[in-house]
């Protein structure tokens, strides 16, 4: 384990070159993990010390460093990203664990229920990703995706349950999104238009929880 720490160090040292970035890095990842729904991915200042052009409000420079890192992981910015207006933009919601803060795996079969009127004025999604490299997960689908416009089964009380695992609950097939035995997942609700009660966070999923 210390050995793995050590290395993610050096890599993110690589990175940021900048000590103070890694403390502060390694710290909002310590914080995420130990939580099932870590908050939300977009922070109450979105744009943080930058504007769009990745110009560092505070030193007047231009922060090449994490413009790269942020082209390699998400590739463009738009307004939208960090937008507070309801109806604009997007909300993203990140789960790394389940109910128990046990690391998600594809081995094993979860449930995500999301309460009524789900808060996006456009369409909403939720998207596996390789906990290895972040990239799409590779589960045999044609996108490891599943969201409004897919038209999954609502409840009757207007919620909406979506199952994760490597096989389908039987009947469930349409709210049902395929993982890979053996390989480590995280998961993101993207909520695109968010309404006030994303933006205000009165509206969250419930937890990720394992099924027996």
């Amino acid at each position: 384990m210390r050995q793995e720490w050590g290395r993610l160090v050096a890599l993110l040292l690589a990175q940021f070159r900048r000590l103070d970035l890694v403390e502060d890095a390694l710290g909002d990842a310590v914080e995420a993990a130990s939580r099932t729904w870590p908050a939300d991915g977009t922070p109450d200042n979105p744009g943080g010390p930058f504007d769009l052009n990745w110009h560092r409000k505070d030193g007047d420079y231009l922060d090449l460093n994490t413009r790269i890192w942020f082209f390699t992981d998400y590739y463009s910015i738009s307004p939208g990203m960090i937008s507070q207006t309801p109806g604009k933009g997007a909300k993203y919601v990140v789960a790394f664990t389940d109910s128990t803060d046990t690391p998600l795996s594809g081995s094993s079969s979860y449930k995500l229920d999301l309460p009524p009127n789900i808060p996006a004025a456009l369409f909403w999604s939720v998207t596996l990703y390789e906990a290895e490299n972040a990239s799409g997960l590779a589960n045999g689908k044609p996108f490891p995706s599943l969201g409004s416009r897919d038209k999954p089964e609502q409840n009757a009380d207007g919620s909406t349950t979506l199952y994760i695992g490597p096989k389908a609950p039987a009947g469930k097939e349409a709210n049902w999104l395929a993982t890979a035995p053996g390989r480590g997942f995280f998961a993101i609700l993207r909520l695109y238009g968010p309404k006030e009660p994303a933006i205000d966070k009165s509206w969250k999923p419930g937890d990720t929880e394992k099924m027996k």
